[in-house]
This record gives C-alpha cells, sequence and structure tokens, in this order.
C-alpha cells in the first residue's frame, strides 16, 4: 500500500499545513491588518497585537464570544453570515463593527474563510482591514444628498410662496423631512432687531421660551457671531456654548450651525440648524447651508420690494 494514501488530503478537506498557519499568524503580528481566529461556536481563539491600536486588550478578547464585540443591532445579521460560512464553506466577506471599551465604533471589512479538519468545519480564520474613513465617508455624503434634495424642495418654496412665515416654516419642515438636519428654526427680525416671525421643526415647547427670551432684548448669542461671518458658523457643543438658550437641549450629542439671512447688507433674520459634530468642519456642508440661507434672504427681500 502507498503510505501517502494514510496521510489526509490536505487539499481536498481545506486544512492549511500547521507551518502555514504559523507563518500566517507571524506575519499578522507584523501587520496593521487585524488578524483572528475562532470556533465553530464564534469563540475567539486568537487574535494579533494589532486590536490594542483600537482600545481593545488581547487577552479580554480570546475566549470571547465573537458576536459580543460587535455593535448589537448588526449581531443577527453577522450571526447569519458566519452560520452560512460554516455550513457551506464559502468566504466570509463582510463589513464588521466593532464596539472598542470606550465606546466608540470601528468598521472593518472581514475577510474569513473556514478552517477545516478531516473535512469537517471546525472554526474561520480571516484579517479585519479597518474601513472607517471609508464608512464616514459613505455617510457624509448621504447626508450631503439629503441637504442638496432639501435644497431643491426650498427652490420651488422660494419660487412659489408669497407669505414670509409660509416660506419660513416650509424651509424647516424640508431640512426636517430630508432628514438633512436633526431639528431647524427660523426667526426674521426687523431692522432694529425686534422679531417678526419665527417657524421650526422638531423644536417643539421650547420655542416659546426661546420668543419670549429674543422679545425681551436677549437674543441668542450665536446670532452676534453670525452677523459678522461670511457663511454659515459651527459650534461643536451648543450645551457648554449656549447656556441659557431655551433650545440648546435640542442639540444634545450634536453640534450646531448658524447663519445670517442676508441679501444686500440688510439682516432679515437667522437660520438654525443641529448636525451631527461631525459634518461641522467640512466646506461643503457650511457652503450648502449658506446657500439656503441666501435663497431664503433673496426671496424675503423680493417679498418685500412687493410690499412697496
Amino acid at each position: 500500500m502507498d503510505p501517502r494514501e494514510d496521510r489526509p488530503d490536505e487539499q481536498s478537506t481545506g486544512t492549511p499545513p500547521t507551518d502555514d498557519r504559523m507563518i500566517g499568524r507571524t506575519r499578522a503580528l507584523m501587520a496593521r491588518d487585524i488578524f483572528y481566529e475562532a470556533d465553530a461556536e464564534g469563540v475567539v481563539t486568537f487574535v494579533s497585537s494589532a486590536v490594542e491600536r483600537y482600545g481593545f486588550d488581547v487577552d479580554a478578547i480570546v475566549g470571547a464570544e465573537l458576536l459580543s464585540l460587535i455593535a448589537p443591532e448588526h449581531r443577527e445579521r453577522l450571526a447569519g453570515e458566519l452560520a452560512r460560512t460554516l455550513m457551506t464553506g464559502d468566504e466570509f466577506p463582510s463589513e464588521v463593527p466593532l464596539v472598542a471599551p470606550d465606546g466608540r465604533v470601528h468598521w472593518f471589512e472581514d475577510c474569513a474563510v473556514v478552517i477545516r479538519e478531516q473535512g469537517r468545519a471546525v472554526g474561520i480564520t480571516g484579517f479585519l482591514r479597518d474601513i472607517s474613513a471609508r464608512k464616514k465617508s459613505a455617510v457624509h455624503l448621504d447626508h450631503l444628498r439629503a441637504v442638496l434634495d432639501a435644497h431643491r424642495s426650498i427652490g420651488k418654496l422660494v419660487l412659489r410662496t408669497t407669505s414670509p412665515q409660509r416660506l419660513i416654516q416650509g424651509v424647516c419642515d424640508e431640512l426636517v423631512r430630508t432628514r438633512s438636519y436633526q431639528n431647524a428654526w427660523i426667526a426674521l427680525v426687523s431692522g432694529t432687531g425686534q422679531l417678526r416671525n419665527i417657524a421650526h421643526a422638531n423644536v417643539d415647547g421650547d420655542i416659546k421660551l426661546l420668543r419670549s427670551r429674543i422679545e425681551s432684548g436677549m437674543p441668542p448669542d450665536c446670532w452676534a457671531e453670525a452677523t459678522t461671518a461670511s457663511g454659515a458658523t459651527s459650534i461643536e457643543d451648543p450645551m457648554e456654548f449656549c447656556v441659557g438658550c431655551p433650545v440648546a437641549s435640542h442639540h444634545c450629542g450634536s453640534g450646531a450651525m448658524t447663519v445670517c439671512l442676508q441679501y444686500a447688507g440688510v439682516t432679515y433674520g437667522f437660520l438654525n440648524v443641529s448636525v451631527s459634530a461631525r459634518f461641522l468642519a467640512n466646506q461643503d456642508e457650511t457652503a450648502l447651508l449658506t446657500e439656503v440661507a441666501d435663497d431664503i434672504a433673496y426671496a424675503l427681500h423680493n417679498m418685500e420690494i412687493c410690499l412697496l
């Protein structure tokens, strides 16, 4: 009998040779990608030290269930993908959000294959490649598309609306409807700073307190900066900066942007929106909101001319 017949057919079973596995692990320890192995129950049996760059502890991960490290809303999806991979032997390409001990979510592209012994699936092994920057860019692009959608709708409002109150209320509704912003409010003022009209979306009862403060001669602090700025101004933490403002609580966990509604040297009012803080520093973001404000100011100017 040929002695080779007693050897397991490594090629047909898919079992990687032990030496190759060790070489792969060694390379992973020096790579930026995270190399890991998990058994058929989804328990992590090995992870490379690259995971420490994201705030994880190697000793804490080994022995933990892989799904316990994943953002809760994605666990069911990934559990299904893992089960199919173990059953079919197909590769396991997926996008995986891991939650670090400090609560931050890091997105990885997971490229995993099945580990087989004697033709039986005993686990998976793969690499996690950081795609957080790519995911962040995709989220921002979606947000900008929503802003552009709102911008187009506002353009139609400007053309067909002849009432200042209907215009500003329609603008607020559109900015929130497209999910471009979490909330929005607009206040129109006279040349002497007296409140004329106010409209809002998703600000609710606190708008009454805001109106009262403005009518009492206490406008929001953000107005002063917006008046002298050349475009939209940003506030990273409204809860800290906007002390005493009745609507500051609506910005909890997000930033704020304020822009003056100004045309031909005349100030008609102010537009304020709540937006994710990660979008504040983007020039496209401020430029688009400034364009919206310019359209509103131009429309208000034309309405005023028509009344003369």
